[in-house]
């Protein structure tokens, strides 16, 4: 994240109208070290300890020196206020914190002149430029688990047509079938094309699809049952009102996901067994997937990076052994078949990734994990944190584009460029990321243009892992019962849970620049909204329910993305204009979305 956070702290020096020496000297500085990480294409193998040390000071200088000038800034408006107050005292004392942050940045600057001039002087290699996309069918279009993709990825035709005969046979009594196999290999993408299959959607009166994760909530899972039936109804007794709705009906109920039988126990006996029901979901036949023979792999792979096109003679050899080492597995095929993809079409490149999936094959026990996280060291830095920004969201989340980019821009992870605004180079940014098939896309446009995107589960694993290696993500969840050592200086926070009565001051410090919240326990109408965090660019609270819009935010005067749910009087006070970085508003109110998108 070293990337991501010196760009950071080039659009913070860049807001300041008029910088003394010492900001002009720091953004020269930043700027150098920048163009090197940039330029050299370092050998991750033999380099990896240097450069995660690297990343990690640049990282830290980065933070500190953004932190400086931000609050360095907000002395000086509290200087001149105290002197239009006549408060001679409390000049002197602003005049001595601000002296002190002088000092404090310099030692920042002289701590980037020495890693500007170790990145400078690193030597040792590689070269993995990308070359621009010339598949006609992009690796993005694999898509595990998209509706909207027939592709067979994973699996044999032979899997499809045995779970739809047996779905089509002769009416029986309620039955259920399980996918099972290993993360990776395809179960969900195998549920979709069965469950979108034009004969069962003949076959069933309804149908249903609901996904269930670690961290099930049975209430949202009935909702989304109901909903995906079409059915309409309030939130109240929402178990009754399913069983009836299915009752006497032929059905087809999906359950993706089930990590615990505890979920599967708490709905089964919602399910009518009236002699004409069949049900896809968890615990009776068993529909093992297998991994892919290696001729199967090789197909897959092939189809990946090359679409239509033929793979060249000398490259065929090296991308079957590249396939074999990924095990069978779709998911591992797929992501390496886009790093491939985005690389150069050589003997030399081809034979460096095929010499990685080797060493992550053999140097650990989790294998799988290894070879997913080559596409991550492989990606160009600027997309690093778009990626790692991935595990903000919670498991199996439905990502909305807009939502992303727009995120994406608030965070200052988009590089400038003039002749797009930041929204398309953010859009770019993800179709990158899909070409790469480290997201998958859900949901397009007729015109193509992805809407919807999400990311695997094992993939987000590798993502929240990484994450909290580099400290770019705090998360919250119900696990967490205590606050590790650090969690003051996170930058990102997200909430998948209430707060266990802890006031957010005392958790965390003014460092955090975003707060999202992902649960809707997280609040009740007493608790107070946090207004410490001056620094604060990044509020999603659509999680939380004001009675009217929160005048504290309008203290927050850093925010540029604000999602508010109103569902009282929201009017919006004339002071918002004290928001002066505010890029994004999105104001839910009863029942409607209000968006200003305001860059």
């Amino acid at each position: 994240m070293a990337y991501a956070s010196l760009l950071n702290l080039t659009q913070t020096l860049e807001q300041i109208p008029h910088s003394d020496g010492q900001c002009q000297v720091l953004h020269q500085t930043e700027e150098q070290i920048g163009r090197s990480l940039l330029e050299k294409k370092i050998n991750h193998k033999k380099n990896i300890e240097t450069i995660r040390c690297l990343e990690g000071r640049i990282r830290v200088a980065a933070y500190e020196a953004e932190d400086i000038i931000e609050s360095q800034i907000d002395i000086s408006d509290q200087i001149v206020s105290d002197s239009r107050n006549h408060c001679e005292k409390c000049v002197e004392f602003r005049r001595h914190n601000l002296a002190k942050k002088y000092e404090n940045l310099q030692k920042v600057i002289q701590e980037l002149d020495s890693i500007s001039e170790q990145v400078v002087n690193m030597k040792d290699r590689i070269d993995v430029e990308n070359l621009p996309p010339r598949n006609p069918f992009p690796a993005g279009s694999l898509t595990f688990g998209s509706s909207n993709n027939s592709d067979m990825v994973g699996f044999d035709d032979d899997d499809l047509m045995q779970i739809k005969d047996r779905l089509t046979g002769p009416p029986s009594k309620l039955e259920i079938i399980s996918i099972v196999g290993m993360g990776g290999i395809g179960k969900t993408k195998l549920a979709r094309n069965v469950y979108d299959d034009p004969l069962i959607e003949y076959h069933f009166d309804t149908r249903a699809w609901t996904t269930i994760s670690q961290e099930y909530n049975v209430q949202k899972m009935l909702t989304n049952l109901l909903g995906s039936t079409k059915y309409h109804s309030n939130i109240e007794n929402l178990d009754e009102k399913l069983h009836k709705y299915l009752k006497g009906k032929r059905y087809l109920i999906v359950l993706d996901d089930i990590w615990d039988t505890k979920a599967w126990d708490e709905v089964q006996r919602l399910f009518p067994d009236d002699n004409v029901a069949v049900n896809a979901g968890s615990s009776s036949a068993i529909h093992h997937l297998s991994c892919l023979s290696p001729e199967k792999s090789w197909n897959l792979l092939h189809q990946t990076v090359f679409g239509e096109e033929c793979c060249p003679c000398e490259l065929e050899e090296i991308g079957k052994e590249i396939a074999k080492n990924c095990k069978g597995l779709p998911l591992a095929l797929v992501v390496i078949g886009g790093l491939l993809y985005k690389g150069k079409r050589t003997h030399d490149y081809w034979m460096y990734v095929k010499q990685n999936v080797i060493s992550a094959v053999i140097g650990t026990d989790d294998q799988f994990m290894e070879i997913l996280l080559l596409s991550y060291n492989h990606l160009p830095h600027h997309l690093r944190a778009c990626f790692l920004y991935m595990a903000v969201f919670p498991e199996d989340y439905k990502i909305r584009k807009s939502e992303l980019t727009k995120l994406w821009v608030a965070e200052g992870f988009i590089k400038p460029d003039r002749s797009k605004s930041l929204e398309a180079v953010a859009e770019k940014y993800v179709e990158d990321l899909l070409d790469r098939n480290m997201i998958l896309a859900h949901d397009r446009s007729y015109r193509g243009k992805i809407k919807i995107c999400s990311i695997h589960d094992l993939m987000r694993d590798l993502c929240v892992r990484k994450a909290q290696e580099e400290n770019f993500l705090h998360l919250f969840d119900r696990h967490v019962k205590y606050f590790p050592e650090g969690t003051y200086n996170q930058r990102r926070v997200s909430f998948r849970s209430d707060i266990y009565g802890h006031h957010l001051e005392d958790i965390y410090g003014s460092h955090v620049r975003s707060l999202l919240y992902y649960s809707w326990d997280l609040f009740n109408e007493e608790t107070s909204f946090p207004t410490s965090f001056l620094l604060l660019r990044v509020l999603d609270a659509l999680r939380i329910h004001f009675y009217e819009f929160p005048v504290e935010v309008l203290e927050l005067v850093n925010l540029r993305y604000i999602v508010l749910n109103c569902i009282g009087t929201c009017e919006l006070p004339a002071s918002i204009s004290k928001l002066c970085n505010l890029q994004t508003l999105i104001i839910h109110h009863g029942g409607y979305l209000n968006v200003a998108n305001l860059l």
